[in-house]
Formats: C-alpha cells, structure tokens, sequence
C-alpha cells in the first residue's frame, strides 16, 4: 500500500502537475477548455467556461491538470486600505 502511495506521488511529481506558489506571488489560472465552452462576452469567466478565471490561486501548492489547466505566475502587488497612491518595492 505505502509502495503504491509512494510511485503515485512520484508519477504526479513526474507529470508535473503539482505548483507552489509563494506568498510573494500570484498564479492567474487559465482553463483552455470547458464543456460549457469558451465565454462569450468579457475577459473573466464567470460560470466555469474556458478563459481566465476570476479567482486567483494564491499562497499554497496547488494541483492542477495540464491538459486543461494553465496557471500563469505573476508579481502580487497589494495596496493598502485609505492608500490612493501605489509604491512598487524594487
């Protein structure tokens, strides 16, 4: 049993569908097809079609598929409450 748990973690390992993404980081996911098809009208889907979706994947590993599923990293800039200005840290 622990054998089988062990070549599993290893194939997904291999297959690469395993993503950390640090707290200093955000993972925009992007699903590239859906059975309820492509979104018609905006950028964001909303309902679970094909496009960018509107959560993020933020600050843990995440597992994904990657015949469906692609997740793009990026800088995570936050502003801060009653701030009107942005300071970006280099």
């Amino acid at each position: 049993m622990g054998a089988a748990v062990v070549a599993l973690l290893i194939l997904m390992r291999i297959a690469n569908i395993f993503r950390y993404i640090p707290n200093s980081q955000v993972g925009i996911v992007e699903k590239l097809w859906s059975a309820k098809g492509s979104i018609t009208s905006g950028f964001i889907a909303l309902h679970g079609e094909a496009g960018f979706s509107g959560d993020p994947a933020r600050r843990h590993p995440y597992v994904h598929c990657r015949s469906h599923i692609r997740i793009h990293m990026s800088d995570l800039v936050t502003v801060g409450q009653g701030q009107d200005r942005l300071y970006l840290r280099t």
